[in-house]
């Protein structure tokens, strides 16, 4: 719910409820995840080298901002965006790296605002950026309930450097996290596929050309009676096929590399004359001759 005696500046609102920038965040898919102990650290870095209460690693949503981390605060996870100090961090200008409040309690842009004339009391502030995918999504911030009437050279720095290791750090672990569900989700679609092929009393294969080894499932392996944890090669399967549908199936395979066909056959299994109907997609790119 909105503080109704604190309302974000127009230029400020436009900039936290920009959409690039709110998908930006969406896409970070974080908001509301359990702690996380490299976000925890820098918190606590930047909090010791400004000697102060608090610091945070905040994520500004439209109505609330986020902690991803947060030292000097005890149970508690969020603040209104309406009063929150980071929202002004985030939509200065490109060529301002950090928002400095010295006494929050002389700015007219905070005097009023409930969190310093009410609990935790903020009278200091500094802030800096983390962009993500081009878009200013949070801050890393440290407080104080005292005020200070100058900075040391070079905390500054330090503060936009440790924002920037935290940019980098959002991006890398979205980055991890995306390469695991897609992996996640190639499992379970191989899964399916070889159900599906299995159920359908289907053998799958791919020949790898230039090594002469093939590739198969379990289906494939029993109706050539190929063993289990063999290489398969592709003169393993043929020698595993009829006599006599032999040349029919190596005319297949040359008619593939000649004329760019899809292979296709019917053969029988040597061993048991089963018959089998044998397909495969054109392999006519790899324009070599046939090994036969």
């Amino acid at each position: 719910m909105k503080d109704k005696g604190v309302h974000l500046p127009d230029d400020v609102r436009r900039v936290v409820d920009d959409p690039a920038r709110l998908h930006a965040l969406a896409a970070l898919d974080v908001l509301d995840s359990h702690p996380d102990a490299d976000f925890e650290r820098l918190s606590r870095s930047a909090a010791f080298a400004f000697k102060a209460e608090i610091a945070l690693v905040t994520l500004i949503d439209k109505e609330r901002q986020w902690f991803r981390a947060c030292f000097g605060l005890d149970n508690m996870s969020e603040a209104l965006t309406e009063t929150s100090f980071c929202a002004h961090a985030i939509a200065l200008p490109q060529d301002d790296d950090a928002l400095v409040v010295l006494d929050a309690a002389l700015d007219d842009r905070f005097k009023d605002n409930p969190l310093v004339t009410g609990w935790p009391g903020i009278r200091f502030y500094a802030g800096a950026s983390i962009v993500v995918g081009g878009q200013k999504v949070g801050t890393l911030c440290v407080i104080d309930t005292q005020p200070r009437t100058a900075l040391e050279p070079g905390l500054v720095d330090q503060l936009v450097n440790l924002a920037g290791l935290t940019s980098t750090l959002f991006s890398l672990k979205d980055e991890a996290r995306v390469r695991a569900r897609t992996a996640a989700a190639l499992v379970r679609e191989e899964w399916r596929h070889a159900l599906t092929l299995e159920a359908g009393k289907v053998g799958s294969w791919v020949w790898d050309v230039r090594s002469g080894e093939v590739a198969c499932n379990d289906m494939f392996r029993r109706m050539y009676g190929l063993a289990e944890g063999q290489i398969v090669r592709v003169e393993d399967v043929l020698n595993a096929t009829h006599p006599l549908d032999r040349p029919m199936v190596e005319a297949g395979i040359d008619a593939s590399f000649r004329d760019g066909k899809d292979y296709a056959a019917e053969a029988r299994i040597a061993a048991t004359g089963r018959w089998l109907t044998c397909a495969a997609v054109s392999i006519s790119a790899m324009r070599r001759a046939s090994p036969w």
